[in-house]
């Protein structure tokens, strides 16, 4: 018998701009998150945005994913979650 494991991308690298419900803030990310493992989910992944954390680099994406990883895991302990970089692509960051 197989199993099959589901795997939510929550954001991928769609912006506010294109998408305005795509989440991004550390509410909207554990709300989605949340949402994902209630429906079955057994990993969930988020894209941080560069741009969309106050601090620049690595360090800024780590306290963001840190972030939501804390209230998501306060709810659900054994939750499977990574965060994923966006890089912009051209001069206009999409």
């Amino acid at each position: 018998m197989y199993g099959v494991i589901i795997e939510a991308a929550i954001n991928g690298s769609t912006r506010k701009q294109t998408n305005p419900n795509v989440p991004v803030s550390v509410s909207e990310l554990v709300a989605d998150a949340l949402a994902c493992f209630e429906a079955g989910a057994g990993i969930v992944h988020q894209h941080d945005d560069f741009a969309a954390v106050a601090e620049p680099g690595a360090r800024g994406m780590a306290a963001l994913a840190a972030a939501v990883y804390r209230e998501v895991l306060a709810v659900v302990p054994d939750a499977l979650l990574y965060p994923t970089a966006n890089f912009p692509a051209g001069p206009d960051g999409l």
